[in-house]
């Protein structure tokens, strides 16, 4: 996709390739996603990929299923209006650029990694392995710390693992469970009112 509107008018799409690559789009014209449907992209590499000077507008409540069973890239070009990403297949998926999703989800056991240093926000998060023999793994692309955002408290369940070099995150209590974190930084983005002193 080059330019224009890419609108599925509530549609799924699938690509059931599962050679390298799946949906790009890179360039430097106006362009424009309507994500209402399930997108299905079986590819393996860049399975999904956002680029150029001038980057999409991304609505819609849809959901992008990467389902490889090889490794895969979301290439998400940094924008803060994506639907739910759901890591559908067994291979490791890795999610590139500081992005802002409505959820994440996973139908597969399988990684989900994100560029070190980098910062996702999240309205939901959905991730959940199985059992302690079938943790989903969860982690940095390198030693740097993710940051991981969301509204709720990180409470990622007593059978989450802490895999070290963690924070801001609960294995005590949780929503999520049955994951293996390393090297992430979960946030809840501060909110309110805040409280000044003044003495004289």
């Amino acid at each position: 996709m080059v330019s224009g509107t890419l609108n599925d008018n509530g549609y799924n799409i699938t690509s059931t390739n599962t050679a390298s690559g799946g949906f790009q789009s890179s360039s430097n014209n106006a362009r424009a996603l309507v994500i209402s449907g399930t997108w299905t992209f079986a590819g393996q590499g860049n399975a999904f990929s956002l680029g150029g000077t001038v980057l999409p507008t991304v609505t819609g409540s849809g959901t992008i299923s990467l389902t490889a069973t090889g490794a895969k890239t979301f290439v998400g070009g940094g924008i803060q209006t994506w639907p739910k990403i759901n890591q559908g297949g067994t291979g490791a998926l890795t999610i590139t650029g500081s992005n802002k999703f409505q959820d994440i989800t996973n139908t597969a056991i399988g990684s989900v990694l994100f560029t070190g240093g980098t910062t996702n926000e999240f309205n939901a998060f959905s991730l959940n392995g199985t059992s302690t023999a079938a943790r989903l793994t969860l982690g940095s692309t390198n030693t740097t710390q993710a940051t991981l955002k969301k509204a709720t408290p990180w409470n990622v369940g007593t059978g989450s693992l802490d895999s070290g070099n963690n924070a801001g995150l609960s294995f005590a209590s949780g929503g999520n469970d049955y994951l293996s974190i390393s090297y992430i930084n979960g946030i809840i983005p501060s909110t309110g009112n805040r409280n000044f002193f003044a003495f004289f």
